[in-house]
């Protein structure tokens, strides 16, 4: 495993996905001339009574049966594990001397919560995150099959 490309990969990776979530729910972040943020800014801004309530809905328009049409991917266990911000941030996009310290285990943790974020947000349909406000009561993507939840942070 090339421990720089993956953890620079899943890095840049998160960093999109974690940007969009503090954009769409107006977190507060440190202005900055450049407004690209790192992991640790990112991470840090997002609060916890945000990420507990956090839910990701996949729905199949397709399938008759209401159980069987909403999916509800609750990702509480796996947002928690982006907040184990030492060995993200050290590991992260921005590869550093540092990261030569965190074991190759770690470098593949970081990749496989990325990918599962990236999943739980990305809309498999139309590949778009959910940032749209039609409903009142969450976000969803362009196709309305991927939605998140809530609409609004309870930090604001």
């Amino acid at each position: 495993m090339d421990r720089q490309i993956v953890s620079s990969k899943a890095g840049i990776l998160l960093e999109s996905l974690l940007d969009h979530i503090a954009l769409i729910y107006e977190c507060r972040i440190a202005r900055k001339p450049e407004p690209f943020y790192t992991l640790g800014e990112l991470t840090g801004c997002i609060r916890r009574q945000l990420w507990r309530i956090l839910k990701s809905e996949s729905v199949n328009e397709d399938v008759k049966s209401e159980d069987r049409r909403r999916k509800t991917e609750d990702r509480k266990q796996r947002l928690s594990r982006i907040r184990h911000p030492l060995s993200v941030i050290r590991s992260g996009c921005h590869w550093n001397i540092s990261g030569m310290d965190v074991a190759d285990t770690e470098v593949q943790d970081l990749a496989n919560v990325t990918i599962e974020l990236a999943s739980t947000l990305v809309c498999e349909n139309c590949g778009e995150l959910p940032y749209r406000d039609r409903s009142g009561s969450y976000f969803e993507c362009r196709c309305r099959r991927r939605r998140l939840h809530p609409l609004n942070n309870p930090d604001n």
